[in-house]
């Protein structure tokens, strides 16, 4: 019998059948090269496999990487089914493998789902949005690629157009009325219908929204100039940071109606350069 490889193997679905060409048929997302061995989610290392392939795909990975734990595990993980009431296991193939994905898979989704039609409380919303705030989020810590970034914003232009569902479709006259009713003596979402009604930012995320609209990044920062000094800052705010003086004393001095901060005098640049 011929041996293949793991590259051969993905090689040859690749010219065959293509990337993304299952169809309708149960298949599962791939990945090419393995997230634990530094692969990405970027689409040309991802390819749709249907069960069997996806579990000879796991183990030719881990035969191939003997001392590599998470393919190794990946495989046992997938060659592994507990059988009868004392849940003994039993290494299945990839064609016991299949037919069970596709059992679960028709068992599980659309109409057969145990909770088709039901509709999540507030509570299990909160719970969950609880969950999953801070370190237990799983991109916690985690940046999108440039790669990712461009093709997010690619799709997202994509929906701006022809792909949105609703381009170019007027709507209709009682939804006018059902949102110019509700929004009627409103100037604006407030209350319980604010998004961040009852919620606060955290001091992380009130750090990261000062530098991000701090200094030469802030449209309406006035760079300010130290009259003794020579130096300049970009702002009254960035004098308060680096010499811990009070920014409306500063903005004060700049104004004409105070004559020093600090011990210093102060002035905006284009004031100072007249």
């Amino acid at each position: 019998m011929v041996k293949i490889t793991y590259k051969q193997f993905i090689d040859n679905i690749l010219q065959t059948r293509g990337r993304f060409n299952c169809g309708e048929e149960y298949h599962e997302r791939h990945h090419i090269l393995p997230k634990c061995i530094g692969g990405t989610d970027d689409e040309e290392n991802l390819i749709d496999l249907f069960a069997r392939e996806h579990f000879i795909a796991h183990k030719l990975l881990a035969l191939e990487n003997p001392y590599n734990q998470g393919l190794q595990y990946a495989w046992w993980m997938m060659a592994h089914i507990n059988t009868g009431k004392n849940c003994k296991e039993s290494i299945c193939s990839e064609f016991e493998y299949e037919e069970a994905k596709k059992a679960v898979h028709e068992r599980c989704s659309g109409k057969n789902s145990w909770n088709w039609g039901r509709k999540m409380s507030e509570e299990a919303k909160y719970k969950i949005s609880k969950a999953m705030q801070g370190e237990n989020h799983p991109l916690y810590g985690k940046h999108h690629s440039e790669e990712s970034r461009r093709k997010i914003s690619e799709n997202h232009a994509d929906v701006k157009k022809e792909n949105n569902p609703n381009y170019g479709k007027t709507m209709p006259e009682e939804q006018r009325k059902k949102i110019s009713k509700a929004n009627k003596g409103k100037t604006g979402l407030k209350g319980e219908k604010n998004g961040m009604y009852g919620k606060h930012h955290t001091d992380k995320a009130k750090q990261k929204l000062s530098e991000r609209f701090s200094g030469e990044k802030n449209p309406q920062s006035r760079p300010v100039i130290c009259v003794e000094t020579g130096e300049i800052f970009w702002g009254a705010m960035e004098v308060q940071r680096k010499l811990g003086i009070n920014h409306t004393n500063v903005g004060l001095c700049c104004h004409g109606r105070r004559k020093t901060a600090g011990g210093y005098h102060w002035a905006f640049v284009e004031k100072a350069n007249d």
